[in-house]
């Protein structure tokens, strides 16, 4: 039997510990699960751990007027409200991303009329 082994989702990682001597008192039917972040980099994504990778990475791909309002929007923020702070790195972060998806990009892109048009369609079909 593994005494570890390593789960990987979307969201990250998690470790899971099953029986460890020494470090865990549990036993094999118990485990204990830790979130892990996941470092693996998106293959072309610039690196964003930090405030300056971020500013740094809004510059380069972000949206124009991005590193601008990221810059306003974080010094009107109480610094010591780690939640809000986590939260505005988290959308701008977020931002550039989307420059990397096309999808996103194509979506984006969409005009008013296209997507009302395609929404009409879909209620139609879904009220026969």
């Amino acid at each position: 039997m593994l005494s570890h082994y390593l789960a990987l989702g979307s969201l990250g990682a998690a470790f899971i510990q099953r029986g460890q001597p020494g470090t865990v008192d549990c036993s094999d039917e118990e485990a204990i699960v830790t979130a892990q972040p996941d470092h693996r980099a998106r293959q072309g994504v610039p690196p964003m751990r930090t405030l300056a990778e971020l500013r740094e990475a809004l510059a380069t791909w972000g949206f124009p007027g991005d590193r601008q309002a990221f810059e306003e929007e974080l010094d009107a923020a109480d610094l010591d409200d780690l939640t809000t702070v986590r939260e505005l790195t988290q959308a701008y972060r977020h931002r550039v991303l989307l420059r990397y998806d096309s999808q996103a990009m194509a979506a984006l892109a969409r005009t008013t009329d296209d997507v009302t048009a395609e929404l009409r369609r879909k209620l139609t079909e879904a009220r026969r």
